[in-house]
């Protein structure tokens, strides 16, 4: 087990989702999942918990209305739609775990325009470079967790998560 993240790890390397989600949201010719796009009934029920004891109903369907319109518009604003399926054949745990293509060349050069690196790297005038010592404490790190789903969970929090595969 051990052997195959670090393996990954080299490959591939281990990023910020925030930060690439930051690096990504003003492009939309990005591939990516298309999002779903739900109608308000749908968000009704799948939000009812929010209605139990509530007094004020109209601003929470209100809330649902503006969630519907959203989803919509983000919908409309991708161009470069891949398909689920597409999605998994990649084989990139972080792709699917985001919805995007993290290899297509659209991605690279977005990472590289805002300048964002691989965890164990940092950002020089020529590029991503590696940092040995961050590179030694990514690392340690990595043999104390477990890999799933394109995230490190640390062993001690496993017994504590129910989403674990």
């Amino acid at each position: 087990m051990m052997r195959s993240k670090l393996k990954y790890f080299k490959k591939k390397g281990i990023w910020n989702s925030d930060e690439i989600e930051m690096a990504l949201a003003a492009r939309n010719d990005v591939p990516q999942l298309m999002p779903e796009t739900p109608n308000y009934e749908t968000l009704r029920k799948r939000f009812n918990f929010w209605y139990t004891g509530r007094a004020n109903e109209t601003k929470l369907n209100e809330k649902i209305e503006k969630m519907v319109a959203i989803k919509l518009k983000s919908a409309k604003n991708v161009v470069n739609p891949i398909t689920e399926k597409e999605l998994k054949e990649l084989n990139n745990p972080a792709s699917y775990m985001l919805g995007y293509n993290l290899d297509s060349m659209e991605v690279k050069e977005a990472l590289n325009k805002t300048k964002i690196c691989p965890f164990g790297y940092v950002w020089t005038d020529k590029g991503c470079k590696r940092e040995k010592e961050l590179f030694k404490q990514l690392k340690k790190v990595l043999k104390k967790g477990t890999w799933s789903g394109g995230e490190i969970i640390a062993n001690k929090d496993l017994s504590n998560s129910s989403q674990t595969v």
